[in-house]
């Protein structure tokens, strides 16, 4: 049993339940499925966030409906780095008392327009006056070989043993607040795995010069894989349609 977070600042008072917790910090991702050079890390300069909002009307709209689903455990302490070009990957873990549809359903509608105004707000947190920013979704054939007939907006749909399906969104950040010398931006692959009470989601930061889509692909079927061993054992898909 969970009895204190491994994410969670000193001196938490316990609000989660504890084997709802003991998911969340399962191990998602292993470097012989990453590949050469990648490492896992300690969080150091990340922190992490309970509400992963920002304060736009659309952040708002998602917050409301997060909250009526409960919360009942948070993780977000899985951090790989690879050494030669220092592209990142975080794995963040919700684990509600309630199916996440309701949640997915507006994601559809406001990730672009929440994704956009929170990443400006984390530059503007860290002193920094934030640059260009876009965000787009990722058309469903760039991840084909998860699904051969994907919806617009899905990249993956993938059923788990019989239960609920689990979903996997893809959108893409391209961020020109830190362009290098030699006028590299930076992008931000932003996944999102939907299914039952859990919301995984897999962010891998890179350079524009180095495509990281093959990476992005083998960590949404690493995820999807352990999300639906996880939930034959544990129920985690009950109640999603």
């Amino acid at each position: 049993m969970v009895e204190r977070r491994r994410s969670a600042p000193l001196g938490e008072t316990k609000w989660w339940d504890s084997s709802d917790q003991a998911v969340a910090e399962t191990q998602w991702l292993t470097r012989g499925e990453l590949g050469k050079g990648w490492n896992r890390v300690p969080m150091v300069n990340n922190s992490e966030h309970l509400d992963p909002y920002g304060v736009d009307d659309a952040s708002q709209r998602l917050r409301h409906i997060r909250s009526g689903l409960v919360l009942s455990a948070l993780d977000e302490n899985e951090i790989w780095r690879r050494r030669n070009d220092r592209a990142l990957v975080v794995v963040r873990v919700e684990v509600f008392e309630l199916p996440v549809e309701p949640l997915r359903r507006a994601w559809q509608d406001l990730a672009e327009e929440c994704l956009c105004s929170l990443w400006r707000q984390r530059w503007t947190e860290r002193d920094e006056t934030p640059g260009w920013i876009e965000v787009r979704w990722k058309c469903g054939s760039e991840l084909s070989e998860l699904s051969e007939t994907p919806e617009p907006a899905d990249i993956s749909t993938r059923e788990a043993g019989g239960s609920d399906p689990i979903v996997v969104d893809w959108l893409e950040v391209e961020d020109h607040t830190s362009v290098g010398a030699d006028g590299d931006v930076t992008k931000y692959e932003h996944l999102s795995f939907w299914h039952g009470r859990c919301l995984v989601t897999a962010v891998v930061r890179h350079a524009q010069s180095v495509p990281l889509d093959d990476v992005t692909s083998s960590i949404s079927a690493v995820i999807s894989e352990q999300l639906g061993t996880l939930s034959r054992r544990l129920g985690l898909g009950r109640g999603f349609s």
